[in-house]
């Protein structure tokens, strides 16, 4: 059951998937809007209009066939009966045309030669069709704008336009000196040596511009110029941003002329800058001197505490002088005492040997020569002694008048 199911199903998708080409396909066949053009001996008669067109002969196809019998019914005044066909081995040809019975006909499909009546239209294609207005010789020089219907709006007021023309040997070539003509009036405007021109328009609408040369025979080029008029929206937020920019451009201006305002005010008023550069110098003087007067207080208190350091100092090297000068009296002062006590003690045995030995004069004159020598010599000793004491004694004196002065 499940695998009758699976193949049912299977089916079903297989048929919708080939049904969907054909169903796109008659959907393109029904309908669609083309651009249509209808020139007769020069004369434009269809300029560049979008045209519906459906399925008219009922083949499955839309074709340039189609296109014609719409354009009849909505443009000619004989309607469909306007247009006519015949058969032949090549096909449907034209044998009557915006009601008039002729052959002398033509028409391109996207500015280029058709093969058949039978060639195959989509939305958006350009169908042109024409009455030679040489009958005899066909000789028209088909020319087309490149652009069949342009926009622009009324901001611009100008539109930039192309014409090409096809020969029979080549197609596609640039139409040079064309005069232009706008709505059936002729110009200023000419094409240029590529084949451009600028127009320029005063005022929105709809505007049929054409061109034709002198001295040649054309189907003439025909385009549809649309000038939109501007929406009051637009209009609205433009008059809004132009206020917005003019007050923009308005403070600025003001604002530029207040600030050279004050400097030229600057400018005329120097004393006030003189006075405000002298109160900014008399401050920086002011700051230096504080700083002057703070190290100059401090050099003092340092100055003072050295002299007070000096001061001590010196006044131990008085006490050490004194001391030294008071120990070399007491030495000198023990000297004297020993020499004395050496004194006494030589006189003592000068008479112990005098009266042992009386005989000998000589012997004791040469013993007092050597002790008168010898208490010279102490006598020396101690006045040495006692100028070094002075000596000591004399610097610790001065040392400490020194020290009483400072």
């Amino acid at each position: 059951m499940k695998r009758i199911l699976v193949l049912i199903a299977a089916i079903m998708l297989v048929l919708g998937v080939i049904a969907i080409p054909v169903t796109a396909q008659a959907e393109s066949a029904k309908e669609a809007k083309v651009v249509f053009t209808f020139i007769n001996r020069g004369e434009v008669g269809v300029a560049c209009e979008e045209l519906p067109v459906s399925d008219q002969d009922n083949d499955g196809k839309l074709t340039i066939y189609d296109v014609l019998v719409a354009a009849h019914i909505k443009y000619c005044s004989a309607g469909k009966d306007g247009f006519g066909t015949a058969d032949s081995e090549y096909g449907p040809f034209i044998v009557k045309l915006w009601g008039e019975d002729t052959s002398a006909v033509s028409y391109l499909l996207n500015n280029g030669f058709a093969m058949s009546l039978m060639d195959e239209v989509k939305d958006g294609d350009y169908i042109a069709s024409y009455i030679y207005s040489d009958q005899t010789y066909y000789s028209d020089t088909y020319a087309y704008f490149t652009e069949t219907r342009v926009k622009v709006s009324e901001f611009v007021l100008e539109a930039k336009l192309k014409i090409k023309y096809n020969t029979w040997e080549e197609t596609g070539k640039l139409l040079q000196g064309a005069q232009i003509y706008i709505n059936g009036e002729k110009s200023e405007y000419v094409t240029d040596d590529i084949g451009n021109v600028t127009i320029k328009f005063k005022e929105g609408g709809k505007y049929v511009v054409t061109a034709k040369v002198d001295g040649q025979t054309l189907v003439t080029p025909v385009c549809v110029v649309d000038v939109n008029p501007i929406p009051v929206s637009v209009i609205i937020i433009s008059i809004i941003g132009g206020l917005a920019v003019a007050a923009v451009v308005t403070l600025t201006v003001v604002l530029y002329g207040k600030k050279r305002a004050e400097n030229k005010k600057d400018d005329n008023n120097p004393d006030d800058n003189k006075d405000g550069e002298k109160s900014g110098k008399d401050s920086e003087n002011d700051t230096d001197k504080d700083n002057e007067s703070e190290e100059g207080s401090k050099g003092d208190k340092e100055s003072s505490e050295e002299s007070e350091e000096d001061k001590k100092a010196k006044e131990e090297l008085a006490k050490k002088a004194a001391m030294a000068g008071a120990a070399a009296a007491v030495a000198a002062s023990q000297d004297e005492d020993e020499n004395k006590e050496d004194k006494e003690s030589d006189e003592d045995e000068k008479e112990k040997e005098d009266s042992e030995d009386s005989e000998n004069d000589e012997d004791k004159s040469n013993e007092e020569d050597d002790n008168k020598s010898e208490e010279d010599k102490d006598n020396d000793d101690y006045k040495k002694a006692a100028a070094a004491a002075a000596a000591g004694a004399a610097v610790g004196a001065a040392t400490a008048s020194e020290d009483d002065e400072n």
